[in-house]
């Protein structure tokens, strides 16, 4: 603030100097300035907005703190939530591929496969099961080429 005062500023634009001086409890003069109307209700409306935020954020925190919980690996460790959601995309990769190698060993076997369980490889994104195998980093996959189609046949309504 480009003010040649030395008084603080509070909320809403008002200053000391603007803000008059009423008696302290023992009628004492120099005690902290009332807020006017205006600066207590932007003093309410900022700390309900300060309220949600944190509620906000804690909400956030919580659940990501839940998906730490039930995927394997993230348990104990440091979460950003790009750390988080890689490694969800992960554990999702690696559910599929042995949905996947489960369905071709019971077909293998003369089984047959129900197909409701081959819809959900039939729904994953085209690629999504070419990703790093299940237990290589996200940073080996830069720089390699890989197909967009998806592998094996389980994948296909056959």
């Amino acid at each position: 603030m480009a003010s040649s005062s030395h008084h603080p500023s509070y909320p809403g634009g008002a200053s000391q100097s603007q803000t008059p001086i009423s008696p302290g409890i023992n009628g004492e003069e120099g005690e902290k300035p009332r807020l006017t109307k205006e600066q207590k209700k932007s003093n309410h409306i900022q700390s309900e907005r300060a309220g949600k935020e944190q509620k906000r954020r804690l909400a956030i925190r919580e659940a990501y703190d839940n998906l730490c919980s039930q995927v394997p690996g993230l348990e104990g460790q440091a979460r950003s939530e790009g750390v988080v959601l890689n490694g969800i995309v992960d554990y999702v990769r690696k559910l599929m591929l042995e949905r996947q190698r489960m369905i071709v060993e019971c077909e293998a076997k003369g089984l047959e496969v129900p197909p409701g369980v081959r819809e959900g490889l039939a729904n994953m994104p085209l690629g999504f099961l070419d990703g790093p195998a299940p237990g290589e980093g996200r940073e080996d996959r830069e720089g390699s080429s890989v197909s967009p189609g998806r592998k094996g046949s389980a994948g296909k309504g056959e």
